[in-house]
């Protein structure tokens, strides 16, 4: 016997779109992170062994808000000229710092950061009016699949075998004609 013509088209559809969720957990992709703009960027020098923390605010797809972000940086050894993840501290350790002032012109004594006026996620470090370096604030991106998203799979893969073995299923009682149903 013939298989039914809407019986077919219904497999046919579930079969083309099937992969779904999985696709959509897998295709989520690596989540960028980068500077708010203005980054709302703050200095502070810890005294006792002349660090300095950068403290700015991050944004991404990842979250709905900004969250704050900070990290230690030494003076005296110049940053690397790519913009990767540095190793992240809490924010709250910049309570009681030294801090250092963003301004237009470096100041004569001391640290102080310039911005950059054409690019708000970089700043120049000075100390004592010379220039120490410039520094690019970090953006990057995450692994493809966090935690929330490993935890997801599986129940993906599972919805998506279902509507396969749906799919089979009504493609066999189809071309069967439907006998020995039930």
């Amino acid at each position: 016997m013939k298989p039914k013509l809407p019986l077919v088209a219904l497999a046919f559809v579930a079969l083309w779109t099937s992969g779904c969720a999985t696709s959509a957990v897998l295709n989520s992709g690596p989540k960028q992170y980068r500077p708010t703009n203005p980054a709302n960027l703050a200095l502070g020098q810890r005294k006792d062994t002349q660090q300095i923390l950068i403290s700015y605010d991050e944004q991404s797809e990842a979250y709905r808000k900004p969250v704050r972000r900070a990290f230690w940086i030494d003076p005296q050894a110049e940053p690397s000229s790519r913009a990767d993840k540095p190793q992240f501290v809490e924010p709250r350790h910049a309570k009681g710092l030294q801090p250092i002032t963003l301004v237009e012109q470096p100041l004569a004594a001391g640290y102080s950061a310039v911005l950059d006026k054409a690019d708000p996620a970089k700043f120049t470090l000075y100390f004592d009016g010379e220039k120490l370096w410039q520094y690019t604030l970090p953006t990057y991106e995450k692994p493809r699949l966090t935690l929330k998203e490993s935890a997801l799979l599986p129940l993906a893969i599972a919805a998506d075998l279902t509507i396969i073995g749906g799919v089979v299923f009504v493609y066999t009682m189809a071309s069967s004609g439907g006998s020995g149903m039930f």
